[in-house]
């Protein structure tokens, strides 16, 4: 059996390609696995605490579909707003520090701007998924035309 695969006691070129490509394969497969295990820990990576406290802004509760709960805040005029900006932020980032954007926008068009956060964001439970972030934006956009009163457009 050895004598295959070794030409007077040495491997043979094409014996150590193919061991080789073999173990870079492996790796590969098993990083790939772990990518897809992990994608959305890799995809969302919510900042950690302390998160600072929400200024010139109006906090406003609801929640999700699965009963999760959540927050936004509300930047602007509410009762002289023509219009209403649904905002999500980034990954990485937080709704609080999109408020002074959000006071320079609103002073600019006179829409008011709800800055939406996510669950496992600024404090709140859960863990973000692709399917808890969409029920998240819908909790957000049903809060905006149900609670708020805004019709959409």
């Amino acid at each position: 059996m050895g004598s295959r695969w070794r030409l007077g006691g040495l491997v043979t070129p094409l014996a150590l390609l193919l061991g080789t490509l073999a173990v870079f394969a492996v790796a590969f497969a098993a990083g790939v696995v772990l990518v897809w295990w992990r994608q959305e820990r890799i995809a969302y990576q919510p900042p950690r605490g302390p998160w600072p406290a929400p200024a010139n802004a109006v906090r406003v509760d609801y929640t999700a579909s699965d009963s999760q709960p959540l927050f936004a805040l509300l930047v602007g005029d509410r009762d002289n707003a023509s219009r209403l900006l649904l905002v999500f932020h980034g990954n990485a980032d937080l709704a609080v520090w999109q408020i002074d954007w959000a006071r320079e926008l609103a002073a600019r068009t006179g829409y008011l701007v709800l800055l939406a956060e996510y669950r496992g964001y600024h404090g709140l439970p859960g863990t973000p998924t692709y399917d808890g972030l969409q029920r998240d934006a819908r909790a957000a956009y049903a809060f905006a035309t149900d609670s708020l009163g805004i019709a959409p457009s």
